[in-house]
């Protein structure tokens, strides 16, 4: 798991459970407290999200059913996400293919494993450029802008 680009963590059930979610958030807490920054982390409303203490890490937890307009993430940037791993999809697929093997492109796309969307899925996300993460967040009203 270690050569993974990506924190993964499994649940016996198959869903996020309150020990993945405290594990994930502390090593945040962590990891925010050694860089000395204090940073707010809105989440949505789930019964495994609960953090106990952490020092560098304040939570919100955004209303139940809230609507995407105050949801950042729900505005744009899934959006960005799906475009840039999708790109990501088409680009192995090609480069897969070499026009030699008569792999249907269906058979090509059954053969990326799930290391591979992990893959896609990191590179996809650093795809994904900051200005569009805080456009969302202008218009959330969550963030201002200052000067």
């Amino acid at each position: 798991m270690d050569a993974l680009p990506v924190q993964y963590e499994s649940d016996l059930y198959t869903r996020l459970s309150v020990n993945i979610f405290q594990k994930w958030v502390h090593g945040i807490d962590a990891k925010m407290k050694q860089a000395g920054r204090k940073i707010i982390l809105f989440i949505d409303h789930c019964t495994a999200h609960t953090a106990g203490d952490l020092d560098n890490v304040k939570i919100v937890i955004l209303p139940p059913k809230s609507p995407p307009a105050l949801q950042p993430m729900d505005q744009e940037v899934i959006r960005h996400l799906r475009h840039h791993y999708r790109k990501q999809i088409f680009t192995k697929i090609i480069g897969d293919f070499d026009g030699s093997d008569p792999q249907s492109a269906v058979d090509l796309a059954r053969s990326i494993t799930v290391l591979d969307a992990t893959h896609m899925l990191n590179a996809a996300w650093k795809d994904v450029q900051p200005e569009t993460i805080r456009k969302c967040f202008l218009r959330a009203g969550i963030w201002k802008e200052f000067g």
